[in-house]
């Protein structure tokens, strides 16, 4: 399966090599929560790479994680699998892109009402005077 999970992201792995286990930020990116189960149920990352006889297992910090070969494969520009990856910035997990779109969209509305609150406030010039107690 991690095999698999390589070659459809263009960076397969050789047959003699033992397939790396993807990190969770990878996982989350590529929508793989079947992965994440079995990876879960195999005791985790550590328990599996055990199990597999020394699997390597791809750093969960990004700035480590793109120094390891396939993930090099992943982000090559040539790549369509690089869509949405930075080699700067790790991935954001979906459930994270709906959680930063509905605070953007909150923000907006925030910042919205405060400029209609600040325009109400301010008025023009007659409302003002009308206000100030200097008016007609």
């Amino acid at each position: 399966e991690l095999r698999e999970f390589w070659g459809n992201l263009n960076a397969p792995v050789q047959d003699w090599k033992l397939p790396p286990i993807p990190n969770e930020a990878l996982l989350n990116h590529f929508k793989r929560n079947d992965l994440r189960w079995a990876i879960a149920s195999h005791g985790g990352r550590d328990a599996l790479s055990y199990r597999l006889g020394g699997a390597p297992i791809i750093p969960g910090r990004w700035a480590d994680a793109v120094l390891v070969e396939q993930v090099k494969k992943i982000l090559d520009p040539n790549n369509p699998a690089s869509i949405g990856l930075s080699p700067f910035y790790p991935p954001v997990a979906p459930h994270m892109k709906r959680e930063w779109a509905r605070s953007v969209q909150h923000r907006k509305e925030l910042f919205n009402n405060s400029t209609r609150t600040q325009q109400d406030y301010v008025g023009n010039a007659r409302t003002k005077i009308a206000f100030s107690g200097l008016g007609d």
